[in-house]
């Protein structure tokens, strides 16, 4: 019989200010730090209950193996499922989570457009600014990803990747009208061109559509990754499938987390010597004036003290 899951209990000692590898953490990072490990506690909780395998990734598995818990100067948090695992847990939707979590996707929150989910507490601001005008779910998130297999026949990627650019395009321009297109390249021209007969699609159809289009390889490939995202595929967020054959658990502050067994493949496939820490001026850039974090407020509380930035970026 599997164990119960009950709330994750963090101490109040979690909560003060500290110094970890000379960069200070305040007591308003520790609240969004705590916010993001309550969802991935429910998160795992979830998953554990519905036989889905998922690992932490990227800048949490880096913290995880280097830290033991968050990079110090890191603000978010990055979970990762083979595809058939992801969609496992977006057909369960938003009935695995009780409020205040949401669990976003296409699906269950219609303006919300990213290939990929979230789960969010709706009780608290997580705004990126970016995205700030749109009407969905802008709590404090953590990010849910979902792993392709990445073919090694260079022409079969060179043409899912054209055909994920035009779907990516016809995604942006459904979801963004109006916005203009300052781009006027000939290669921006003919993708313009490629997806306009894709606007005849609602945004969810055109994103179960670049679904199967990045997922094409799943069953063949060797190597698995953010195939979704070019800047993130030339930043090489790929990997060796055979990484995740085993999941083992590390510590991750007051956590035990999933990671897998080939964690030291991963992480110098993306940060080469993972063990050496950036300078002390980089530390804390990642994602400069990017986001805006209340753990305190609402989102839709701090939107109507703030409707300066409604419409900013249209």
């Amino acid at each position: 019989m599997k164990e119960k899951r009950t709330e994750l209990i963090i101490d109040d000692e979690f909560y003060n200010s500290e110094v970890r590898c000379d960069y200070r953490i305040t007591e308003k990072q520790k609240k969004i730090w705590a916010l993001q490990l309550e969802l991935l506690y429910e998160l795992l909780r979830v998953c554990q209950e519905n036989d889905i395998k998922c690992v932490v990734m990227w800048g949490t598995l880096l913290g995880a193996v280097r830290h033991k818990g968050f990079i110090p100067w890191d603000d978010d948090l990055d979970v990762a499922l083979e595809r058939d695992e992801y969609e496992k847990l977006r057909r369960l939707g938003v009935s695995a989570f009780k409020p205040p979590f949401f669990f976003q996707t296409v699906d269950t929150d219609p303006n919300y457009f990213f290939p990929y989910a979230r789960l969010r507490n709706s009780n608290t601001t997580g705004l990126i600014l970016e995205n700030v005008g749109k009407e969905y779910n802008n709590g404090i998130y953590i990010d849910i990803y979902p792993l392709d297999g990445i073919t090694e026949n260079r022409l079969l990627k060179s043409i899912q990747s054209k055909q994920r650019n035009i779907y990516l395009a016809a995604i942006s321009k459904k979801m963004n009208p109006h916005k203009k297109n300052r781009n006027v390249s000939l290669k921006s021209m003919a993708v313009n061109i490629l997806c306009a007969p894709l606007l005849l699609f609602s945004v969810k159809a055109l994103i179960r559509k670049f679904d199967n289009c990045v997922a094409r390889y799943n069953k063949k490939a060797a190597q698995i990754g953010l195939f979704y995202n070019p800047t993130l595929m030339d930043k090489h967020y790929y990997f060796p499938k055979a990484a995740l054959n085993k999941i083992i658990m590390l510590p991750f502050e007051m956590l035990q987390v999933p990671v897998p067994v080939g964690y030291d493949t991963v992480l110098k496939a993306v940060y080469g010597d993972y063990m050496e820490l950036p300078p002390v001026e980089k530390r804390g850039l990642w994602h400069e004036g990017q986001l805006v974090y209340e753990p305190e407020i609402p989102y839709k509380e701090y939107l109507e003290s703030h409707p300066h930035l409604i419409g900013e970026t249209d």
